[in-house]
């Protein structure tokens, strides 16, 4: 039975996270604490600006504060 199709992929799946891994991201998350995605850019006036790869806020610092601060539209 000839098709002109491909043949489907199984979809990709993520790693399953326990739920209170997730509780403590969001609870990091809201404490301040965010981890940055890997895709940072660079402006002019040398502050990098990034995203948290888990709440997906945006995020700026500085080089010499070595420090990531919210940006952008806060709640």
């Amino acid at each position: 039975m000839p098709t002109d199709q491909p043949p489907a992929l199984p979809p990709v799946r993520g790693r399953k996270r326990h739920p209170r891994m997730i509780a403590e991201i969001s609870r990091n998350c809201r404490a301040g604490r965010h981890i940055v995605a890997p895709e940072v850019r660079t402006d002019e006036q040398g502050v990098e600006h990034g995203r948290c790869r888990h709440c997906g806020c945006e995020l700026a610092r500085m080089p010499v504060l070595r420090r990531w601060f919210r940006t952008g539209e806060m709640g």
